[in-house]
């Protein structure tokens, strides 16, 4: 591969994807992370990181020199050859969508001051979003990249990712592919595709996820009514390898914020006679919360606790 060109770049979003990204790039290259909330950028600012990764607090106190956190209504673009978005987009059951109006307005404000930088979406959108945003823009230098990340070791799937992904125009993608796949210290595959086919592949993979919790948790309500014991029935379908032994334990249900917004945005660009199976995971969800539930109260206990509040360790 050819030197890359990208030597700063500007990352929009203070979260877990924005922090991750800025701490793999602040290993090479000089990173400004603006974000809306002056208390994430005082903690940066003070190497703190404000996101719950181990990796990226270490990262942050070696890196200092390359990482300038910035509150955003202070964008300046300097020297700047890449933009990243890093921003949430919540799904708005009223709307039967993804709320993209903050990825908007960023897209405007960054065209507004330099149209020539390109700029890179790592926020999850809906399938044709980046399309649309290059057509309202007349351009091309709007690029899709979907993001793998596990909470609390976010930064270290940047370093080590699964496979890298960038969807958009053969012009502009080559260069980004390089420059992201200079960040990495293992050998992913490098897959370059247009920017509609990079989105699907971001909600079909965290779909697939949600399909595969609820699978087991189907397999564990059934085990649980008739007295088979799971763990060995688990044992004995995971060690077909073409199954493997992951992801498959039962659990209340999958939760969080990636997989249930991303599965209901799938399932509304999706043609009820072609997505039977997309638009069964959410009911098969809801069934094995209502399962469990049924369960503990058909114990009549006096109190119920609840360990830990939060989806992952972190």
């Amino acid at each position: 591969m050819k030197e890359n060109k990208i030597k700063k770049v500007s990352i929009f979003g203070a979260g877990y994807v924005g922090c991750a990204l800025a701490g793999a790039i602040s290993h090479k290259y000089q990173v400004d992370l603006y974000d809306t909330d002056p208390k994430k950028i005082d903690l940066l600012k003070a190497n703190i990181s404000p996101i719950q990764d181990e990796f990226f607090q270490k990262t942050l106190k070696k890196n200092k020199k390359n990482i300038f956190s910035k509150i955003n209504s202070k964008i300046t673009l300097k020297d700047c050859d890449l933009c990243i978005l890093c921003l949430p987009t919540n799904y708005e059951d009223h709307k039967k969508g993804f709320d993209t109006s903050i990825l908007e307005k960023e897209i405007k404000r960054i065209k507004n001051l330099n149209n020539k930088i390109p700029i890179l979406i790592k926020s999850t959108v809906p399938v044709g979003f980046t399309d649309s945003q290059n057509k309202k823009f007349q351009s091309s230098n709007i690029l899709f990249s979907p993001e793998f990340l596990r909470e609390g070791m976010a930064l270290e799937d940047n370093l080590n990712p699964s496979r890298i992904i960038i969807g958009g125009s053969k012009k502009h993608r080559k260069n980004l592919i390089k420059f992201l796949s200079s960040l990495s210290i293992n050998n992913p595959p490098l897959i370059e595709m247009e920017s509609s086919e990079a989105e699907l592949v971001k909600l079909f993979s965290n779909s697939y996820l949600a399909m595969r919790v609820a699978f087991f948790n189907e397999l564990d309500s059934f085990s649980f009514e008739k007295g088979f014991e799971i763990k060995r029935i688990i044992e004995g379908i995971s060690s077909d390898p073409r199954i493997g032994n992951y992801y498959n334990n039962p659990s209340f249900g999958f939760g969080g914020y990636c997989l249930p917004k991303d599965l209901k945005q799938l399932s509304s660009q999706l043609s009820s006679d072609s997505s039977h199976l997309i638009k069964s995971i959410d009911k098969s969800n809801q069934a094995r919360f209502e399962f469990i539930s049924k369960k503990i109260i058909d114990l009549k206990p006096s109190s119920v606790g609840i360990y830990r509040l939060q989806m992952k360790s972190a």
